[in-house]
């Protein structure tokens, strides 16, 4: 389904824009003038057609035979270096073909970069950039002129036509019917003009055929639909091009972005392989630890619960004996509750039981230590303490509390 338009008229330098929307049927629905913030808020939801004012550029109908595009895309710009007044390289030249002949168009390559530039930081990516001159109706065997605010555009054929000051017409338009090839001198010429006092100069053996016309915005919407000519957004000011070049701006962050999410990923490795190996030395320190409680078990599986397990059945098995594995029992509570708490070692000797640890620091101990007397009703007892890097080490014993 076609999308409604915004037809944006306007000079490359200009800062004033004029506008017209269209409906999807092509019917002028409004019109406006202002900045070019103002037409980038006609232009919401609708495809942008640039008319250039055909001013800024100029126009040629050459024979050109050439097999595919990329051969006229190099033969073209040097097929009219003789009647360019810049160098070539400074020109951006769009064209189409038409059989066995070549109709282009040609810009000064600085102005449409600016003025592109210009639109796309108001939010407009015009989808065409159609010169003026070639939106005024075509018809087979005659040329036409439209008379827009003090301009006049005068079509003279599918590629051709020049703009001029409506005061300059007088002149230029019997040198352009002078200068024609009499096998393509015009029978007639269409006039759109809604001024009732304009007045054509004296045009000898030429049928001049008035048209109903209250506004250019019309005119020129039935002429763009009808045959449009060259588009200037070709080459480098294609769409394509264009997307591309915004892209390759987005380059260097969008690398530098893949490089930190890279680091991110490798550093989270590294890091989960550290802990990995920290649970790997933890488990088999706990292991060792269950092992050499239990010595008669061969399968370890969860040390934790075949420790609770088996402290469980002893001193069921053994109720009112404060021996190495009730004492052991009493203060594995205190001793989960204790995060950050290393069991180094333990030993039991003379109804003592003394604790090799490591602890995040003095108070942790001494918290140790009255959790300690508080569940078991035992005594326990600091005996050394040395403060190794950012942890400590100590020895605690605990005791059957004296009466």
């Amino acid at each position: 389904m076609p999308a409604p338009r915004l037809l944006l008229k306007g000079r490359m330098d200009t800062e004033v824009w004029r506008w017209a929307a269209l409906d999807v049927g092509g019917t002028v629905v409004s019109t406006g003038s202002g900045g070019i913030l103002q037409a980038a808020v006609a232009a919401t939801g609708r495809q942008v057609i640039w008319l250039v004012e055909s001013e800024d550029v100029v126009l040629f109908e050459r024979p050109l035979a050439a097999r595919g595009r990329k051969q006229l895309e190099k033969a073209v710009p040097y097929a009219l270096e003789d009647d360019l007044a810049e160098d070539v390289e400074q020109l951006h030249v769009a064209f189409t073909g038409d059989g066995d002949r070549v109709h282009a168009a040609v810009v000064r390559r600085s102005l449409m970069k600016e003025a592109l530039s210009a639109l796309a930081a108001a939010g407009i990516n015009p989808a065409g950039a159609i010169p003026d001159v070639l939106a005024v109706p075509l018809t087979r065997g005659r040329w036409g002129l439209l008379i827009d605010d003090g301009r006049a555009l005068v079509r003279t054929g599918a590629g051709t036509g020049f703009a001029c000051e409506r005061e300059l017409l007088s002149v230029l338009l019997p040198a352009a019917l002078a200068a024609s090839a009499e096998d393509a001198r015009p029978e007639g010429l269409q006039v759109w003009c809604a001024e009732q006092d304009f007045e054509l100069p004296q045009l000898h053996h030429l049928t001049v055929e008035p048209r109903p016309c209250e506004s250019p915005w019309p005119v020129l919407a039935g002429g763009l639909a009808a045959d449009a000519g060259p588009d200037l957004l070709q080459g480098e000011f294609s769409a394509s091009e264009r997307r591309a070049r915004q892209l390759r701006r987005w380059w260097p962050a969008a690398a530098a972005v893949l490089a930190w999410a890279v680091l991110g990923l490798v550093s989270l490795k590294l890091e989960v392989g550290r802990l990995e190996h920290q649970r790997d030395l933890l488990n088999g320190a706990v292991e060792a630890v269950f092992r050499g409680a239990f010595p008669e078990v061969r399968r370890v599986e969860n040390p934790k619960v075949q420790m609770e397990q088996g402290l469980k059945a002893l001193k069921s098995a053994r109720a009112g004996s404060r021996g190495f594995l009730a004492m052991l029992a009493d203060a594995s509570g205190p001793l989960q509750a204790q995060g950050g708490l290393t069991l180094k070692g333990m030993e039991f000797r003379n109804e003592i039981l003394e604790l090799t640890l490591e602890a995040r620091d003095v108070q942790q101990l001494d918290a140790l230590r009255q959790a300690l007397e508080s569940a078991t009703g035992m005594q326990a007892d600091i005996q050394s303490v040395n403060v190794e890097g950012d942890h400590v080490a100590a020895r605690l014993r605990i005791r059957e509390a004296k009466g």
